[in-house]
Parts: C-alpha cells; structure tokens; sequence
C-alpha cells in the first residue's frame, strides 16, 4: 500500500490540508471601524439637516426682502395724498406667489418738516407674530419729489 502525502501550497510556504488562515479581521477591528463610519456618518448627517435649515431661512429672506421691496416701490410711486401715505399704522396680508405663504406687511408712516415723510416699513412671517422678519425705513420728501 503507498500513501500518498498530499500538500496544499498557500503562497510561498506550504501548509497542511487542516490549516485554518490567520488572515482577516478581529472583532475588535471591526467594531472600531464601525464606531469611526457611524460617527463620521453622524456628523455628516448633522451638517445636511443644518444646512437645510439655513437654506429655508435663506429662502425665507429672499422671499421678505422682494415683497418688502416691491412695497416700498409702490409707495414710492403714489400720489402724495393717497391712503397709504397718510400719517399712522397701515397693515396689509400679502401672499407669496411661489410658496403660498402669508405674511402680514405693515407700514407707519410720520410726518416730517417741509413735507417729509418716514415710512418705516415692517415684515412678518405670520399673521399675529411678534418678531418681524425684515424691516426698513423709507423717506418721501414731496418737496424734492423723491
């Protein structure tokens, strides 16, 4: 009877058929790599939310300063006596065309020496909020005509 001595050969050195490999990953490796992706992970996460925040509040911005501006255009544009010019607090709802959104504008309007008047402009984002968003202030001078 010949035996025959089979060898299985693993690069340059040979090993026997029941050799099990050292290669590969311990636990420990593997949970700490786990532990860096999750917290990388985590921040990158954080960092997405927050920059959504601060693209609703641009947003939100843009929107307040073109309908505060286009208001401030049109008094600029009115005759001297309309209603809107008169002196006192005037409120108006406007809508955003593109968000739908409502916004409560309101505008005081005070006389001043040789026909001056201060228009300081206020922008809310809600009807009945305390804070305003935006405001600004605009002087209409009838002896100048500007």
């Amino acid at each position: 009877m010949k035996i025959i001595n089979h060898e299985i050969s693993f690069g340059s050195e040979a090993r026997p058929p029941g050799h099990l490999s050292q290669a590969g990953f311990s636990l420990i490796e593997v949970l700490i790599s786990m532990a860096i992706t999750f917290f990388l992970l985590t921040g990158m996460a954080e960092m997405l939310c927050y920059s959504l925040l601060l693209k609703q509040k641009g947003d939100l911005h843009q929107t307040a300063s073109d309908i505060i501006t286009r208001k401030m255009e049109i008094l600029k544009s009115l005759e001297p006596e309309h209603d809107w010019l008169s002196s006192g607090v005037h409120e108006e709802t406007v809508r955003d065309g593109n968000s739908e959104r409502l916004f409560l504008l309101s505008w005081e309007v005070a006389e001043g020496p040789d026909g001056l008047k201060k228009i300081h402009l206020s922008l809310y984002s809600e009807p009945g909020r305390s804070q305003p968003i935006i405001m600004a202030t605009l002087f209409r001078s009838e002896t100048l005509g500007f």
